[in-house]
């Protein structure tokens, strides 16, 4: 499971509100990528974190679907909420700067910090940038 989430971003829940807009969208004919977007969609659905952080993905930067960061994010709060860093991290990326969900510095610092602790690199860079800049407190 874990290639074929790698292979689609190579390529380039059952909550309703996630699954609308959940149609692959053909990204120059790639059959390969809707389909693998098909693949993670199903699996994240039964409660994949990973399969949840990679549709975030997905949606985050338009990849095999419309491009949408509200619903990235609510993917990416699926898998952080198991605990998945890299969505902890992504969680905390869009609350920095309002992309999905309304800006909150707060939010932010507790998504990164859940990262940070698990040992995430770049989580750690965006607390020392954010402290760096005065937006801690």
């Amino acid at each position: 499971m874990k290639k074929a989430f790698v292979l689609a971003l190579c390529l380039g829940a059952a909550v309703p509100a996630l699954a609308q807009n959940a149609e692959p969208t053909q990204q120059a004919g790639d059959a390969t990528l809707a389909a693998k977007f098909r693949e993670m969609h199903a699996a994240a659905e039964r409660g994949d974190a990973e399969a949840q952080f990679y549709l975030g993905v997905m949606y985050e930067y338009g990849q095999g679907v419309a491009q949408d960061d509200a619903l990235a994010a609510a993917w990416y709060r699926k898998a952080a909420d198991q605990g998945n860093a890299k969505a902890q991290h992504n969680l905390g990326v869009l609350y920095n700067f309002g992309r999905g969900v309304a800006q909150d510095d707060a939010q932010a610092v507790a998504w990164f910090r859940k990262a940070a602790d698990q040992g995430l690199a770049d989580a750690q860079d965006a607390l020392r940038r954010l402290e760096t800049a005065g937006r801690i407190k």
